[in-house]
């Protein structure tokens, strides 16, 4: 999403579009008069996307948005934080309308939680094949600590092998994977939704998934 609308502002549009993209942020003051290929919009950017620009940038320059439905339980301001729990907790909003989402997000195999959120695809929508990271920067961690609930079995995430240019479908209610490799979800003519949560996995738990599933 980072990488097209920065392209998008890149050179490629008059100044006229430019100032139109300003005046939509939350915040215009804070967003750069002038136009600067070195700005970065989007997520864990300086200039966080408002809502307004987004539609912009979709009838205006069709930019494609796939995660249109977007719940922070547990907000987490930088992708690599995602694991720590310093400062952080659900929501108030959460706590009130999503009590039974968070006691089960807190009864699995977490020593503690650091992100928590509700990803929805709109109908027809699918999610673009990406990865979360780079393969190299884990080396020594090993995967990332996360669980992913589809809680109506209907999400169809798939990992990608980009060699053989093949899926290889993900088709349980809850798993778990590295999620720096490439990955996406398949397009369904009707809405779907999953619940991530990440933090720091309880040891015996590692211990259980060694035994079970070790070569």
């Amino acid at each position: 999403m980072n990488s097209v609308c920065r392209r998008t502002l890149r050179g490629q549009e008059p100044d006229a579009d430019y100032a139109t993209f300003r005046s939509l942020a939350d915040d215009p003051s804070s967003v750069p008069e002038e136009r600067d290929d070195d700005t970065e919009f989007g997520e864990e950017r300086d200039h966080p996307l408002s809502r307004r620009q987004m539609l912009w940038l979709k009838f205006r320059h069709r930019v494609y948005f796939p995660w249109k439905a977007y719940v922070e339980l547990m907000p987490n301001r930088y992708w690599t934080e995602k694991a720590s729990a310093e400062g952080k907790s659900f929501t108030r909003l959460a706590r009130t309308f999503f009590k039974k989402t968070v006691a089960f997000a807190q009864a699995l195999p977490f020593e503690h939680i650091g992100r928590c959120n509700v990803m929805g695809l709109e109908a027809n929508d699918h999610g673009t094949v990406h990865r979360d990271g780079e393969p190299a920067d884990q080396a020594e961690t090993g995967p990332d600590h996360f669980i992913t609930i589809v809680p109506g079995g209907d999400k169809r995430l798939f990992l990608w092998d980009e060699g053989t240019k093949t899926k290889t479908p993900v088709t349980g209610r809850a798993y778990w994977f590295n999620d720096h490799d490439y990955h996406g979800v398949d397009a369904d003519p009707f809405f779907r939704y999953s619940i991530r949560v990440d933090g720091v996995f309880r040891p015996d738990f590692l211990d259980l998934l060694r035994r079970e599933h070790s070569a």
